[in-house]
């Protein structure tokens, strides 16, 4: 895979990284996949150190066997896939900022 792919100037892009529930000698591949979403589910984030000295955090959810909408992160794990999902950190809602900002003007 050509490095330029996830050197992108804007710092607001990261990947998420998904494994499926397997073995990893059964795992088939990667894809590419939009975050899917499971009902009921609840999230946490540990902050790890790779060996290499990289800080990341770990994202921790719920039930990995869960059927999502097809072709989602989820729904490509369920199928032995790693998931890659690239993703935006801003999630400002544009259209609720100007009345905000007019509301504590």
């Amino acid at each position: 895979m050509a490095r330029d792919l996830w050197d992108d100037a804007d710092y607001r892009l990261f990947y998420n990284v998904n494994f499926p529930p397997v073995a990893g000698a059964d795992v088939k591949g990667m894809r590419a996949a939009a975050q899917g979403f499971r009902r009921g589910t609840h999230f946490s984030a540990e902050a790890q150190t790779s060996p290499s000295g990289r800080r990341f955090l770990w994202v921790r959810g719920g039930a990995q066997d869960v059927a999502t909408e097809p072709g989602t992160d989820a729904a490509v794990n369920l199928d032995g896939y790693i998931s890659v999902t690239p993703m935006r950190a801003d999630l400002t809602d544009r259209a609720m900022l100007p009345l905000l900002q007019e509301a504590l003007a």
